[in-house]
């Protein structure tokens, strides 16, 4: 039988996590099965685009907001370590989806003129407000959802077999095989190795059980906007007009 003292800020996190994910597990069961995949996987890249493409730039706000707190704040300084440590390991992520897009047809300049969605801008700019409003410790909630339960490879070929792309379109996905569940390990030590209240803990909280509801969306949407024919935006010349960007 394990102790109270088992039961660490890190894994109650996770106790938290599961709670909140049954909507976003049953999401994405429905996105993988679904015979129409070919056509859907670009929308979740584009997404995943929209995501990869902030990362940096909310550790870097989380950064700036921790720098005047250093002599006050307890917990200033092994976050900024950790962010500082994190950004060159995120670096050219964003690129690997484009990449990804790029072996499907679509070219840079057509994602980044596409208006991000209203899901992702949710799930992001919650963390800007967190960050800027209360406490930029918010962030690691995020970062917890948002690199947690990566695909196997197993996983990710059956899809490749199915959809027929190839295998430069999972460049996103197979880079992240192995880098999550460590970058996951790097981010349980670090929760459990700072002196969190208790309100730090339900604000870290908050922040991921927010995120895996806004991840659900953006999977919900990118089916429902299929599904109504209404992501018709990114099809061009010399590419299927059944597989979409938006």
């Amino acid at each position: 039988m394990s102790s109270n003292s088992d039961f660490t800020a890190s894994k109650r996190l996770d106790f938290k996590m599961r709670l909140a994910s049954v909507e976003l597990h049953e999401a994405r069961a429905k996105f993988w099965a679904r015979e129409d995949i070919a056509a859907l996987f670009p929308s979740l890249l584009f997404r995943m685009h929209c995501e990869a493409r902030a990362t940096i730039r909310l550790m870097q706000a989380a950064i700036e907001q921790l720098r005047p707190r250093l002599t006050v704040d307890p917990l200033a300084a092994p976050l900024m370590e950790y962010f500082e440590e994190h950004i060159p390991e995120e670096l050219g992520h964003d690129d690997w989806v484009l990449h990804s897009l790029a072996a499907l047809g679509f070219e840079a300049d057509d994602v980044w003129q596409q208006i991000p969605p209203g899901t992702v801008a949710s799930m992001v700019g919650a963390q800007y407000y967190w960050i800027f409003h209360k406490h930029p410790v918010a962030l690691l909630g995020y970062i917890k959802v948002v690199e947690s339960d990566p695909n196997t490879v197993e996983q990710i070929e059956a899809v490749m077999k199915r959809t027929g792309f190839p295998r430069a379109a999972f460049k996103f996905h197979l880079g992240h095989v192995n880098l999550e569940p460590r970058h996951n390990a790097d981010l349980d030590e670090l929760i459990d190795s700072l002196p969190l209240t208790a309100a730090d803990e339900a604000l870290i909280g908050i922040s991921a059980m927010r995120t895996v509801r806004a991840v659900a969306e953006t999977l919900q949407e990118a089916m429902a906007l299929h599904d109504n024919g209404l992501n018709t935006r990114g099809t061009g010349a010399g590419r299927d007009a059944s597989v979409e960007l938006y």
